[in-house]
């Protein structure tokens, strides 16, 4: 089947290329939980799923309690202020992906709450994509 006749994109589904996302691990150390994920996008061998069917540690990254290790984020952005607000109250240690929009409501957030320099991933025709990277 193809995507339009299962309902089409999700808007909010993004990867990170696999050789961008390893370049961060060689960086900043390998990270084992994806808090927002399927099981076609995910890059780290756990991961909360945001899809019914499930994850190995269950769905929705929200309900349930976030490991104390670094964890890794690329969530959808109409979850990026609750994503923010989740990491503030545990204190949680995430390694982000959000875009440099630096005129959104949440980035002043995002500013206040960074404890290392950002690093600006390489502009690339492939730095994302969709649809199990057909798009």
């Amino acid at each position: 089947a193809d995507i339009l006749s299962r309902g089409g994109l999700d808007s909010s589904e993004w990867r990170l290329n696999p050789q961008m996302v390893e370049q961060i691990w060689e960086r900043l150390g390998r990270v084992r939980v994806n808090l927002f994920a399927t099981q076609a996008m995910t890059h780290c061998p756990l991961w909360f799923s945001l899809e019914m069917g499930g994850g190995p540690l269950g769905v929705d990254g929200f309900a349930h309690p976030w490991l104390q290790e670094l964890l890794y984020a690329f969530p959808p952005l109409q979850l990026l202020p609750l994503t923010l607000e989740r990491i503030h109250q545990e204190e949680a240690r995430v390694l982000l992906i959000v875009p440099q929009w630096p005129r959104q409501l949440w980035f002043a957030t995002l500013a206040q709450m960074i404890s290392a320099d950002p690093w600006q991933l390489l502009l690339r025709w492939d730095l994302l994509s969709q649809a199990e990277g057909l798009l």
